[in-house]
C-alpha cells in the first residue's frame, strides 16, 4: 500500500455542508459572513484513487 500524503485540517460544517478549510485565517474570515455550525479537527489523507477524511480526538 503507498504511503498517503498526510494533513492536518478543519473540518467546518456550514448550514447542511461540509467543508475542509484549508487558510489558516479562512475560518475568522468567514465565520462572521457564514453561519458556522461546528468544527472538527482532521486528518486528510490522498491517496492516487482515493481521500480518507478521519477525525481526530
Amino acid at each position: 500500500m503507498e504511503k498517503p500524503y498526510r494533513y492536518l485540517k478543519k473540518l467546518v460544517k456550514v448550514h447542511n455542508s461540509f467543508y475542509v478549510v484549508m487558510p489558516k485565517n479562512w475560518l475568522a474570515i468567514q465565520a462572521t459572513r457564514l453561519k458556522v455550525g461546528k468544527v472538527i479537527n482532521v486528518i486528510v489523507e490522498i491517496y492516487k484513487d482515493k481521500i480518507i477524511i478521519t477525525p481526530t480526538k
